[in-house]
C-alpha cells in the first residue's frame, strides 16, 4: 500500500507513564 510509504519511520520512543 502506498499510504504506508507516505508516513516516515518514526522512532519507538514512548513517554513514561
Amino acid at each position: 500500500m502506498p499510504s504506508r510509504r507516505r508516513c516516515p519511520p518514526r522512532l519507538t520512543r514512548r513517554p513514561r507513564r
